[in-house]
């Protein structure tokens, strides 16, 4: 997400709410259903299948906490 700080991404507690989330980092780029009834929010667009970008996910429970953080890099085809 643009306006998105990494470090403030980095230093989420986990078990904040979304909405804590969302005043401290901003909206996400977009949502998904996880696995166990989680929702995943994407700070980070996916490339082309064949080109490396950097993700960034944040997974929520079903009480809208936070439950995990992912960020790395992945490589493509």
């Amino acid at each position: 997400a643009p306006s998105m700080k990494e470090h403030e991404f980095r230093s989420l507690p986990l078990g904040i709410y979304q909405k804590e989330v969302l005043r401290t980092i901003g909206a996400p780029l977009g949502t998904r259903l996880c696995p166990e009834n989680q929702v995943c929010w994407d700070y980070s667009r996916n490339a082309n299948s064949d080109a490396n970008y950097y993700f960034r996910v944040l997974v929520f429970d079903a009480n809208k906490r936070l439950v995990s953080r992912h960020m790395g890099y992945n490589l493509g085809d």
